[in-house]
């Protein structure tokens, strides 16, 4: 009989180490799904809210017209300081062409007093912190922490159909100083997005903030960014708490303030041309909208050719003294800035 021929040492040798390649890579894969699932944060928990005086504040307010900066202003953006300041950034435009001279300008509010403000980063600096050409900045976001404040901002490039980048700048010492901007890295759950004007980011107690971006400007839906104490990203999350979607009585840009509870309080254009600015009280557990009621005016103007909707871009924010600030931009060139007590949302009268 003839012996059955042997397959050379070298084949097995092959198959053997293929087979250990094999186990090999899927311990690995296994490994790898562990730690991702080991690795995952916990649920954020949102920082204390600003200690608010106990006695209940009578019914008052007083207007302020900010400092002029620019030909241009949009977009404002409010924070509460710990030593009891208002800090405000907006984006300022030049008379040239769209989006062309822009800055972003930094205010602090002090004894019913706005600081001269001065332009914390431009569309040039921004480019060359970024080694990139941009078409230009928009959307600043403002927010304070125990121990620090952010600013986030859109930076756009040259295409006009990719999503525009987020920077980071950050300040240890209530605004005198900033950190260089830095661009949050693209990530498979971050290609770009807008920044949400009308939800705040929100302060967490680990440090970490929780930011809105929208892909699009034109998208209905947003999602919520979470980033550490050290502004890197490390999730993306629907938790908002308060601020999640719901449908509201406003056209365009609005502005959303949490109050404590279950209340939110709402400021925003009642008509598609932006002649009135209105405040509204709503539940936070009613998602579909249906418990808003407007409890005050606050400005009205008629649209001319130059501005054909005169009162934009609210921004809403409290202070420790119990006062509720918002700002908005009148006419397209100066900031509006209306500070009033809640008791007086409910008072007899229409503000002047």
């Amino acid at each position: 009989m003839r012996p059955i021929p042997r397959q050379p040492h070298g084949m097995f040798r092959s198959l053997n180490n293929g087979r250990h390649h094999l186990a090999a890579a899927l311990c690995a894969l296994l490994l790898l799904a562990a730690y991702g699932r080991s690795t995952e944060p916990p649920a954020p928990a949102l920082a204390a809210p600003v200690a608010l005086p106990n006695t209940v504040l009578p019914a008052s307010h007083y207007r302020l017209t900010l400092p002029g900066s620019s030909a241009r202003v949009s977009s404002p953006s409010l924070a509460a300081l710990p030593d009891g300041r208002l800090a405000a950034v907006w984006l300022g435009e030049g008379h040239g062409q769209h989006q062309a001279d822009q800055a972003i300008w930094f205010s602090t509010l002090q004894q019913q007093n706005w600081h001269e403000p001065y332009a914390l980063v431009t569309r040039e600096t921004a480019a060359g912190h970024s080694l990139a050409h941009l078409r230009g900045i928009s959307r600043p976001h403002l927010l304070a922490h125990a121990d620090r404040l952010d600013l986030w901002f859109n930076a756009h490039g040259p295409g006009q159909g990719t999503r525009p980048a987020i920077y980071r700048m950050a300040s240890h010492d209530a605004g005198h100083s900033w950190s260089r901007p830095r661009r949050l890295p693209v990530s498979s759950w971050l290609q770009g997005g807008l920044l949400d004007s009308a939800r705040p980011a929100q302060a967490l107690a680990d440090g970490g903030s929780l930011l809105a971006v929208a892909e699009r400007p034109d998208a209905p839906h947003f999602f919520w960014l979470r980033l550490n104490a050290d502004g890197q990203v490390i999730a993306r999350t629907d938790a908002g708490g308060a601020l999640a979607a719901r449908p509201l009585p406003t056209h365009g840009r609005h502005a959303l303030l949490p109050l404590g509870g279950e209340q939110l309080l709402l400021a925003g254009s009642s008509d598609p041309q932006h002649s009135e600015l209105w405040l509204w009280w709503g539940d936070a557990q009613d998602t579909h909208g249906r418990s808003w009621q407007s409890v005050r005016r606050v400005a009205s103007a008629p649209p001319t050719p130059d501005a054909p909707q005169p009162l934009t871009d609210p921004a809403l924010q409290r202070t420790g003294d119990g006062r509720i600030h918002l700002l908005y931009v009148w006419h397209g060139h100066s900031l509006q800035h209306l500070a009033f007590t809640p008791a007086w949302l409910t008072s007899e009268g229409e503000a002047p």
